[in-house]
């Protein structure tokens, strides 16, 4: 399945700063342009816990998209066009939800 870039945030971390973590950590880039997009709920289980949570979405560019290195937590990085993407193939509800909407808008 497909996901984006994210994760949680740091205790005192604004969303901003968690997805230029998120993004650095996870596929080694650096954000150039960020911009808020959108919000939707969501769940997560965890260790048998249900953990109610809020995805929010950003839309950016990022620099070193070439130095991606693959790892345990991200085996695979896959660029895809709008036409490419196919909403069953994301992993999650409220990410599904959000990739409608850009392709919505930006398609």
């Amino acid at each position: 399945m497909l996901d984006l870039p994210g994760g949680f945030l740091n205790y005192n971390e604004s969303a901003e700063q968690g997805i230029i973590r998120e993004i650095s950590e996870e596929i080694g880039c650096d954000v150039n342009t960020l911009s808020y997009f959108d919000s939707h709920p969501n769940t997560y289980l965890y260790k048998g816990v249900t953990y109610h949570t809020c995805d929010i979405c950003f839309i950016g560019e990022v620099a070193g998209i070439e130095s991606f290195k693959p790892s345990d937590e991200i085996p695979e990085l896959v660029l895809l066009a709008p036409f490419e993407i196919h909403i069953d193939d994301i992993a999650f509800p409220s990410l599904q939800k959000i990739v409608t909407k850009y392709l919505i808008f930006f398609a």
